[in-house]
């Protein structure tokens, strides 16, 4: 009898494949993603509300015609994983104690996933002119 070496599982095109643990993913998502945060990072936390605007751009499937990869990048959006409330959260998450003390601070946000080369284009502004300091119960 054979020793088996860990889980294997069967993807829906019939290759099998030894899954990453989801935890490990986030990490190397969030390495990558701390990289390039931190040497944008203000000098101080903001303290202020928040404004993220997220467009990330999603690698067209190599496994589609090439008639339709041209059509991806005008006509057709990405509906599969991952999520873009992850996507977002993931990026909110990153950026606390980097660039805002809490992320409840974000009051807005922009977000969108499309196709194209892959890559994440990222906006975080403070929002001016509005008071963040108030009393619980006053205005």
């Amino acid at each position: 009898m054979r020793a088996r070496r860990g889980k294997i599982m069967t993807g829906k095109d019939g290759r099998q494949f030894a899954p990453m643990h989801k935890a490990k993913q986030q990490e190397i998502v969030e390495s990558r993603l701390l990289a390039y945060i931190i040497p944008h990072a203000p000098a101080e936390l903001w303290t202020g509300p928040i404004m993220v605007e997220l467009t990330a751009y999603m690698e067209v499937p190599g496994s589609w015609a090439n008639s339709w990869r041209m059509k991806c990048l005008d006509k057709i959006w990405p509906t599969k994983k991952p999520d873009l409330d992850n996507i977002v959260k993931n990026l909110k998450d990153c950026m606390t104690g980097i660039i805002y003390h809490d992320d409840a601070q974000v009051v807005g946000q922009l977000a969108w996933k499309m196709f194209g080369a892959p890559r994440w284009e990222i906006i975080v502004s403070q929002i001016p002119g509005f008071r963040h300091d108030a009393k619980k119960g006053g205005y």
